[in-house]
C-alpha cells in the first residue's frame, strides 16, 4: 500500500516509516498541514495518517480541502485522524465525515501498524454496521490505545469481541537497518532489534559510552546501556 503519515514529530515519522517499509508498504513522511496537501495532490495513497494538530494547516482542514478539490480521486484514500485532543476533535462538526477512523494519542506503534494492515476489515465491519438509510451519520470510530484487534471472523463481531489482542509497547523487528551517528560525527550501520516511542535496542558493534548523545537514523536520543548484541537507545534531547 502506498502509505502517507502526516507528523510533526520526527520521531513517529521514523518508527512508523521503517515498520510499515519493512512490512512490504511504500511510505511517505511530511511533518505540517501545506506539505500534506501537496503530497495528496501529488500523488495517490490508499491511506493517509493525518495527525489532527499540524503546522500550518490542521489534518482537518487538509482532508476536507483536498475532498473539495479532487472529490474523486480522495474517495480512493482512507483517511485515518491521530490526536490528543479527543475531545475537541469530536466535538467538531466536520470530523465524522472527514476520517474513515481515529486513534487517540499517546500512540501505541505496533497497535498502529495492525491497524492499518487490518484496515479493509474495519472498514468492513463499520460499514455493516454503520447507520441504516434515513439515520444520523455516525462519528468515526474511536479505537483505544492499547486495544486493537489482530483479526476477526465476521463483520458482526465489533473490534472487542471474540478476537485476539495486541496489548505490546515494544515492536520486534526482523530487518530493520538504519545508522548510528555519534557526537564526533561517526557513522555506524546498526540493526533495529526493538523500539518504541521512547527508544530503540540496536544490533552494533561499536559501544559508545553510556549517556552519550546520538542519532538513530534522524532521532535523537542516548545511549542507556550496553548489551549482548549492541545497545539501548533512549530517544529525546
Amino acid at each position: 500500500m502506498a502509505i502517507l503519515v502526516a507528523e510533526d514529530s520526527i520521531i513517529t515519522q521514523d518508527l512508523l516509516k521503517l515498520l510499515l517499509t519493512q512490512r512490504g508498504h511504500d511510505v511517505d513522511t511530511v511533518e505540517d498541514g501545506a506539505r500534506a496537501l501537496n503530497a495528496l495532490q501529488d500523488r495517490h495513497y490508499d491511506i493517509a495518517l493525518m495527525d489532527f494538530h499540524l503546522p500550518t494547516m490542521d489534518g482537518l482542514r487538509v482532508v476536507s480541502t483536498y475532498k473539495s478539490l479532487s472529490a474523486d480521486k480522495a474517495a480512493q484514500t482512507h483517511f485515518i485522524g491521530i490526536t490528543a485532543d479527543v475531545s475537541g476533535f469530536m466535538a467538531h462538526p466536520d470530523n465524522w465525515e472527514t476520517f474513515d477512523l481515529v486513534i487517540a494519542k499517546p500512540i501505541d506503534i505496533a497497535n498502529l501498524c495492525t491497524v492499518v494492515e487490518n484496515f479493509e476489515h474495519y472498514m468492513a465491519w463499520r460499514s455493516h454496521t454503520s447507520a441504516k438509510p434515513g439515520e444520523a451519520n455516525p462519528t468515526p470510530v474511536m479505537l483505544a490505545e492499547d486495544v486493537v484487534p489482530q483479526t476477526q471472523e465476521t463483520p458482526d463481531t465489533p473490534p472487542d469481541e471474540g478476537i485476539a489482542l495486541r496489548r505490546e509497547k515494544r515492536m520486534k523487528i526482523d530487518r530493520g537497518t538504519t545508522q548510528l551517528l555519534l557526537e564526533n560525527g561517526e557513522v555506524y550501520p546498526c540493526r533495529v532489534l526493538d523500539l518504541s516511542l521512547g527508544g530503540a535496542a540496536l544490533a552494533i558493534e561499536e559501544r559508545p559510552a553510556i549517556g552519550e548523545q546520538v542519532r538513530v537514523g534522524r532521532t535523537a536520543g542516548r545511549v542507556v546501556r550496553h548489551t549482548s548484541e549492541g545497545i539501548a537507545v533512549e530517544f529525546g534531547k
